[in-house]
């Protein structure tokens, strides 16, 4: 199967209403702080006018200000294609203002309503993945793949953007591109968070990187507290151009105990690709499990170790010739604790890489312009799954019938979606082996 491509939240709402027919989404050509106007699709004298009109009762949701306002419309003009609004007063739309229109009612309103519906369809799904086991957060790239990063640090700036076109593992990988040449590497990236560790202890960090044009790459290890590097170890694109993992293992200083990772390179350019960011710590077989884990026994496939030993020069290993091995692990839980899964590893973490292969939810979608890759059918259909559920409950002591009949036909789309899309999407409801999820 190919490569999904990924929606948004808007597009997901808005393919809804498209295909369910409980409302729709368009321009304004204009409005007031009570008043949307669409003359080219809402203007129809054919339909009920005035205060029992057509649109009366539905919900509109209005796109202008940057938190989008739902109102209710309370009248319709059918000659001027003009709705008006209860209170309070929103952002008056103007000429090319998107707007949404909704022919039900959820609580608070259909525009919150369904994107929470869409986050707890997300959340029950999963897809296979294989990620580092690591003290840093964001270790693959693959929630932010630069917010995690400062790129403004040093003499000049690195310039960071997220790829996914170039990437080891996952969805993304992190581009960073010196914005000016330096021979005593000051222009690099940097995590934002200063990392808390154990004085005098030791650490082993590694970082999977592609270079792209002519230039040394260079991973450092500074010690925050003093200042002052650690130290460092790096990657010349004249030897390789490949993916490579540059790594080395470092002793903290005593009365140390703050971290900070860089990556950083001596020639402008476009730059390397980052992925797969590794801190381990070292003589500790103990490393958190992502937060994301949430049920250990269900997600977590298998743990691969992965010895470094293709070894091209210095600290710079071949990641095409070293192999991952199985390996056995045991889950110690601590309920209370900000992660509270713990993975206990059977041997040393010096010189090996940790890989976790599992399912990860999709996870939620925080804002309009935020992206899924979960294949588009699956969640239109889980969605409607949701909302005839709803609106046959709200219907309770009425008649049902049309919602049961909505909801028996949305049940057996959403059970050809799951089998279309088992390969790459897992559905989960807490069961050792997941039974197929109808609402």
């Amino acid at each position: 199967m190919t490569a999904l491509a990924t929606k948004t939240r808007k597009v997901l709402r808005q393919e809804f209403l498209a295909r369910t027919g409980l409302g729709f989404n368009g321009t304004a050509t204009g409005g007031s702080t009570s008043t949307l106007a669409d003359t080219a699709y809402l203007q129809d004298t054919t339909l009920p006018t005035g205060a029992t009109g057509h649109y009366v009762k539905w919900w509109a949701t209005n796109f202008k200000a940057a938190t989008p306002e739902v109102r209710h419309v309370t009248s319709y003009d059918n000659s001027t294609g003009t709705l008006t609004v209860s209170s309070p007063v929103w952002t008056a739309p103007i000429a090319a203002t998107e707007y949404e229109l909704y022919a039900f009612a959820l609580p608070p309103n259909p525009y919150v309503a369904l994107n929470t519906i869409i986050d707890r369809v997300l959340q029950r799904y999963y897809f296979s993945t294989i990620v580092p086991l690591s003290l840093l957060a964001d270790a693959d790239m693959e929630d932010s793949g630069t917010t995690s990063w400062d790129g403004a640090s040093g003499a000049a700036a690195m310039t960071l953007v997220k790829s996914s076109s170039v990437v080891w593992h996952g969805h993304q990988s992190m581009q960073a591109a010196p914005s000016a040449s330096s021979a005593t590497f000051d222009v690099y990236t940097q995590l934002a968070a200063v990392l808390g560790i154990v004085e005098g202890e030791p650490y082993f960090v590694a970082v999977t990187l592609k270079p792209i044009d002519v230039g040394k790459f260079r991973l450092i290890a500074r010690d925050a507290d003093a200042g002052a590097d650690i130290d460092y170890a790096e990657v010349d694109s004249t030897e390789n151009q490949d993916w490579t993992i540059i790594a080395f293992q470092f002793t903290t200083a005593d009365n140390s105990n703050r971290l900070q990772l860089r990556v950083a390179g001596d020639t402008q350019g476009v730059g390397c690709y980052i992925d797969d960011f590794i801190l381990q710590h070292r003589d500790r077989n103990r490393i958190s499990l992502p937060s994301w884990i949430t049920d250990p026994h269900f997600q977590i496939r298998n743990i691969y170790r992965m010895p470094l030993v293709a070894q091209i020069s210095g600290d710079v290993y071949n990641v095409h010739e070293s192999r991952m091995y199985q390996s056995t692990w045991d889950i110690l839980r601590d309920r209370a604790g900000v992660n509270p899964y713990t993975l206990q590893l059977p041997e040393d973490m010096s010189t090996t890489l940790w890989f976790l292969e599992g399912y990860r939810p999709y996870g939620t979608l925080s804002a309009e312009s935020s992206t899924t890759s979960c294949p588009q059918d699956l969640v239109i259909a889980a969605m409607k799954v949701e909302v005839y559920t709803l609106m046959r409950n709200a219907a309770i002591g009425t008649d049902t019938t049309p919602y049961e009949k909505l909801l028996r036909g949305a049940k057996r789309e959403l059970i050809a979606m799951q089998r279309m899309y088992q390969p790459v999407t897992i559905p989960h409801l807490g069961f050792s082996t997941p039974p197929v999820w109808v609402g």
